[in-house]
């Protein structure tokens, strides 16, 4: 009975720690629970908050990517409008020779019309007068059709600057390709600053030959790179007003086996080495705020590589200045019909 009674008590002492302890770890067990859902709770919210992160962000890049397109647009259509002024200029010396051409024509005829009259009946002498009267009428005939054919690729270049719609590589004459795109720069130029003047040297290699490109694109790269040349220069000029400064901006066709180089350098202010690394990215411009969208390098960069599978990069010029350097590859590959990629040709003067 002395035994029993201690034994007892042990027991129930026993229970009652047991019972405690249940008691305490179903408390704890209550406690993470309601630890855990908070903590579901807080990572749903988390979810929910970044789903709705990343839903702004999508819009915002959304309007980023339309903004960029409506100022590439812009762009675009400024770069038209000041190939425009330097398409009134170079038009008009075609369509003065056309005038005078059709005029001495006009002259020559009724020339003729009184030499027929008078030597109608002398054979020898008629031929004397009439023949070189008529091969004069050949020479301005040809002259008028010259004429005429330049001012056609001049309207030619400024549609296919101006529409939206895509187009597929097409074999160009390189050096009259780039030629035309340095004179409308040079007079757009012109157009927006009346005392605007430049020595521009011309290297054309003569195996630049045909090279598939698409014209109306990489007229843009041309235009971008010919305006940033003038601009650059003429800033130098305004700054080194008196100091006999003399700008100059090279342009250079090369041929280098498969692929073609074209490059534009001038001796204005130049790039510094750090924001080189920069310059072909959206938006970044080294212009005054308010002068330019930042994009012209950006869209001749994408045109180039992406569209042409060439290489655009930019070089300092010992002494001052810059060269953008554009190289791209003779033949560009078409889509056939079918879906499969074709070759395109080599094709060359001479």
């Amino acid at each position: 009975m002395d035994i029993l009674i201690p034994l007892l008590i042990a027991a129930l002492a026993g229970s009652v720690l047991f019972w405690l302890r249940a008691r305490s770890l179903q408390r704890e067990r209550q406690s993470l629970q309601q630890q855990l859902e908070e903590q579901r709770s807080a990572t749903k919210r988390i979810r929910q908050q970044l789903l709705e992160q990343q839903s702004r962000l999508q819009l915002a890049d959304q309007r980023l990517l339309d903004a960029r397109d409506q100022l590439a647009e812009a762009g675009k259509l400024a770069s038209l409008g000041q190939m425009t002024a330097g398409i009134a200029h170079e038009i008009k010396n075609p369509i003065n020779f056309v005038n005078n051409f059709a005029e001495s024509s006009v002259d020559i005829t009724d020339e003729l019309s009184d030499v027929l009259r008078k030597y109608e009946s002398k054979p020898m002498e008629f031929s004397q007068h009439v023949t070189p009267l008529i091969e004069e009428l050949i020479i301005n005939a040809r002259k008028i059709a010259e004429h005429g054919r330049r001012v056609d690729r001049i309207v030619q270049s400024m549609l296919l600057h101006s529409h939206n719609r895509p187009s597929e590589p097409e074999p160009t004459a390189v050096n009259d390709f780039v030629d035309q795109y340095v004179t409308l720069a040079f007079h757009g130029m012109r157009a927006q600053v009346q005392d605007f003047t430049v020595m521009l040297e011309k290297h054309y290699d003569d195996q630049a030959g045909v090279v598939d490109l698409v014209p109306q694109d990489m007229a843009r790269v041309m235009l971008n790179l010919l305006n940033n040349a003038f601009q650059s220069v003429n800033d130098m000029r305004l700054k080194r007003r008196d100091a006999g400064y003399e700008p100059i901006v090279r342009i250079q066709t090369k041929r280098k086996g498969e692929q073609l180089e074209i490059s534009v350098e001038d001796n204005g202010g130049g790039i510094d080495e750090d924001l080189r690394e920069k310059i072909f990215e959206p938006f970044f411009t080294t212009k005054q705020a308010g002068v330019g969208t930042g994009l012209g390098l950006s869209l001749s960069h994408d045109i180039v590589v992406d569209e042409h599978a060439g290489e655009l990069r930019c070089e300092s010029v010992e002494g001052g200045g810059v060269r953008f350097i554009v190289l791209l590859p003779v033949r560009q590959r078409r889509v056939d019909r079918s879906g499969h990629n074709e070759q395109g040709s080599i094709m060359d003067f001479g």
